[in-house]
């Protein structure tokens, strides 16, 4: 009888853990801003579309949201500079330049990650005009 209880109260005991940690991980996993979660797949949220920047100009790229999965720029002939904002107040926003921000090469195409790089809103600079086009995409649902 005692033998009973003992197995009831430790399967109970394991259950009970189970729920848990089931329950914290899945509200872990939903409190990612930005990204979908491993091996999940993430959904186009705009047409690929693409963003002219004149020579020496700044063009805002992507504005910041809060569900972004990844981020797609593809440059042609020319590199850019990238800014990527790290708060909604204006007074902290700055512009990329020739020697300020992130480079990212002429002919190449690069996938932002949302779980990274965040949902900000982005800013290229081009030494010469240019064209890029870019895509982004929303997280899993």
């Amino acid at each position: 009888m005692a033998n009973k209880k003992l197995i009831i109260s430790i399967l109970l005991v394991i259950i009970l853990a189970a729920a848990v940690a089931f329950y914290t991980g899945e509200k872990r996993e939903k409190g990612k801003l930005g990204a979908a979660p491993g091996g999940m797949s993430a959904v186009v949220a705009s047409s690929t579309y693409k963003v002219a920047i004149g020579a020496g100009s700044v063009a805002t790229v992507f504005s910041a949201n809060r569900d972004c999965a990844s981020r797609v720029i593809s440059t042609a002939e020319t590199p850019i500079m990238l800014y990527f904002a790290t708060s909604s107040s204006t007074a902290l926003h700055a512009n990329p330049s020739a020697v300020f921000g992130h480079w990212q090469a002429a002919s190449t195409t690069v996938n932002y990650d949302g779980g990274t790089y965040g949902c900000p809103e982005v800013r290229a600079y081009a030494p010469s005009a240019t064209t890029i086009s870019v895509a982004e995409f929303k997280g899993w649902r």
